[in-house]
């Protein structure tokens, strides 16, 4: 079972990723877990820019245009190699479009409304309505820019994904439980 969760900044969709993690007895990869596996295995320098979503600046992206779908695909699939197990939930990283073709997984995406959004960034990250909102719009352009780069596809975009959430509808533990209600009923 693979589960991949892409998310709005804000939205508990790493929370829910976890939760899903847990229930399942599987392990979570984030960012965080896939920075220190790459430089475990001595795969990190080939994957630095990937793991920190760097942009390219505007006259390298230009010479490297002819080669950049080349180089994506082989980022994207020394990334794949990156996970050995056969179960696990993956947070962000493409992981839609990195696993679209294995037969066990699920994609899912999770969103939330604006104020739900800043709301839960200004508990969790102890700031002012005003930073949070700004924080939200940073991050999301970061992710979504960095989708773009490596997927070519619009990220958010439901089509790309087997499940859309607004976990502002029914708050994070309960969006949780919807989706693995989901996923139970699909791996039926």
């Amino acid at each position: 079972m693979i589960i991949t969760v892409g998310r709005e900044c804000g939205s508990g969709g790493h929370a829910i990723g976890e939760a899903l993690a847990a229930h399942y007895g599987i392990r979570c990869y984030d960012r965080h877990i896939l920075v220190s596996e790459a430089k475990a295995r001595g795969m990190y320098d080939e994957l630095e820019n990937f793991f920190s979503e760097k942009p390219m600046d505007s006259l390298l992206y230009s010479i490297a245009i002819n080669n950049m779908e080349k180089r994506n695909a082989t980022v994207l699939k020394q990334f794949h190699e990156l996970i050995t197990e056969n179960s696990f939930v993956l947070i962000g990283r493409c992981g839609n479009y990195i696993y679209k073709n294995d037969e066990d997984v699920t994609t899912l995406f999770i969103h939330s409304d604006m104020d739900s959004k800043i709301e839960r960034t200004m508990h969790k990250q102890n700031m002012d309505r005003i930073k949070a909102k700004e924080l939200i719009e940073y991050v999301d352009s970061k992710r979504e820019a960095f989708h773009k780069r490596y997927t070519d596809e619009t990220w958010g975009d439901a089509r790309n994904y087997q499940l859309t959430v607004n976990s502002s509808v029914l708050g994070v533990e309960q969006t949780a439980e919807q989706i693995i209600a989901f996923i139970d009923k699909k791996h039926r």
